[in-house]
């Protein structure tokens, strides 16, 4: 028995509460920074796409006019570039809390209230990449194996199928149930691979990654806009299942197995892909320059603290 109350409430917390929180309570938010965000091949990355990731910094919270970044802004840049949903495996409680994760500390929450709830622009640098590392999305080749392996697409019959006018559209891709939600009826379901010439059965010996006989070259598309449509299409398949397939390093507290520059440069493949959609621009550059436009129309060029 302890005889101090000091040492009991300590044994109590360490014995019966802490082996039963969930594992996020326990993370050390800089962990993540030291580890994975603060290398060499991440600021490059990050250096690289800078204008793009400014602007939708601005952009975002160009409404309220202030210089902080709130959850608001980051549930409206989820939500708007279908990063939130079953597909993904982002809720709203996954992203609050790479939200908080991402906040500095602040000496005095009561008089810089503003600044120990919002995010600064590094800050939100931050809460990307751990986004990035959270949803782990799968490279263009992982991609390819998957279509290969359970659908029997090589790579151009899938290039082929993602071309296709108005294949995805604009709509969410699911509901919390997994459903396809405002996709025309006949994409309502995975299709058959006898449902379209795009999906016959490809030459036997022809691998993911040759064309088949007789096939003819799809209209070129750009890299980063084929990747997004190939997994666009993949989630659209998976449906509410995309759980079963998720990457094992994926989530919060999982153990990554690739790095993290990595996963940025692909979780921004896919925010310029539906950047460009909602603001307009032919390719990363330009759709920041535009963004950069609307944000300063939109605030009128004034950020308050």
């Amino acid at each position: 028995l302890l005889d101090d109350a000091s040492d009991a409430v300590a044994s109590f917390m360490e014995k019966v509460v802490l082996p039963h929180v969930p594992p996020e309570a326990l993370l050390v938010p800089d962990h993540f920074r030291v580890h994975r965000l603060y290398t060499r091949e991440v600021d490059a990355c990050i250096t690289e796409h800078l204008p793009l990731l400014k602007a939708v910094h601005k952009l975002y919270k160009a409404k309220d006019r202030t210089k902080y970044f709130w959850i608001e802004h980051w549930w409206a840049l989820l939500d708007g570039c279908r990063l939130a949903g079953p597909h993904t495996g982002v809720e709203k409680r996954d992203a609050k809390l790479l939200f908080s994760w991402s906040q500095m500390v602040v000496s005095d929450e009561l008089r810089r209230r503003k600044r120990a709830v919002g995010l600064m622009f590094f800050d939100f640098v931050e809460a990307v990449a751990r986004l990035a590392d959270f949803v782990s999305f799968m490279d263009e080749e992982q991609l390819n194996t998957w279509f290969w392996r359970e659908q029997g697409l090589d790579s151009q019959r899938l290039q082929r199928l993602v071309s296709q006018p108005g294949r995805l559209g604009r709509p969410r891709l699911s509901d919390s149930t997994g459903a396809n939600v405002g996709l025309p009826a006949t994409l309502q379901t995975a299709p058959s691979l006898g449902d379209s010439p795009v999906t016959d059965a490809p030459t036997p010996g022809t691998g993911p990654a040759k064309l088949a006989a007789g096939t003819t070259e799809p209209a070129a598309l750009a890299g980063g806009d084929l990747y997004v449509q190939k997994l666009l299409e993949y989630f659209r398949l998976v449906g509410k299942d995309a759980g079963k397939w998720r990457r094992e390093s994926a989530g919060a507290v999982s153990t990554p197995t690739r790095p993290l520059h990595v996963k940025i440069e692909l979780l921004l493949k896919w925010l310029v892909f539906h950047l460009k959609e909602q603001w307009g621009g032919k390719d990363e550059t330009d759709c920041a320059r535009k963004m950069i436009k609307t944000a300063t129309m939109i605030s009128g060029g004034i950020e308050m603290a």
